[in-house]
């Protein structure tokens, strides 16, 4: 009885040493998403600067969103080097990587030639076609993102990727909800587009790598 008690004692205490790395890497996931998107979307961001008219406050909005992009990528590439370290599956998780980025390029590539075609044969307006393009390529990078770190999650945790898995649809269908919320709220109050654009990748890049690998 006494050592079945101990055994019980023993597997707690190794569950809580794995639990520790996963919050402490979470932590660190979320500050590193939270730099980079502060640096991208709100001090680098054109019309909140042209709102100090050049001033020396504008000056500080960009060496502080240099400098937040800098630490946040360092921080989200450390990570992505210690998820490499550990997952398994290294060929697929290249793989992964590789075709993420291609696909992100051509998309772009070809939503720029539909864009200028679609400018050049229609009456469209410039900023029509514009703002068409750009809430055409948000839905794109944005699932492409989320299913992106998904699959990499799968990997980690050795699990098959199936795209009829009910829980993949409901996330999908939340990424969408929330994209379309954040492209409403761009296009209707440009000044708070990029804030709105912030909060959404956010809680879709954290909502995802805390269902999937922190509750599990």
């Amino acid at each position: 009885m006494l050592f079945t008690r101990l055994k019980e004692k023993e597997n707690q205490f190794k569950n809580q040493l794995a639990i520790a790395p996963k919050k402490r890497y979470f932590f660190m996931y979320v500050l590193g998403l939270m730099l980079y998107g502060m640096g991208s979307y709100l001090f680098l961001n054109e019309l909140l600067i042209s709102m100090f008219n050049a001033s020396r406050k504008a000056n500080l909005f960009y060496i502080l969103g240099v400098l937040t992009i800098s630490v946040g990528l360092g921080l989200l590439l450390f990570l992505f080097y210690q998820f490499y370290k550990r997952v398994s599956f290294k060929d697929k998780t290249r793989i992964a990587l590789r075709n993420y980025v291609l696909l992100i390029l051509i998309s772009g590539v070809v939503l720029g030639l539909i864009g200028e075609g679609i400018y050049r044969s229609t009456s469209m307006s410039y900023e029509w076609v514009k703002s068409f393009i750009w809430v055409v390529t948000t839905y794109i990078q944005g699932v492409f993102r989320f299913v992106f770190i998904y699959y990499c999650l799968t990997l980690l945790l050795e699990e098959p990727f199936n795209w009829k898995n009910p829980s993949l649809k409901k996330m999908l269908l939340g990424v969408f909800l929330l994209l379309s919320i954040s492209i409403g709220i761009s296009l209707t109050f440009p000044t708070m587009g990029s804030l709105a654009m912030f909060v959404a990748d956010l809680v879709i890049a954290i909502g995802v790598v805390y269902k999937e690998l922190i509750r599990s």
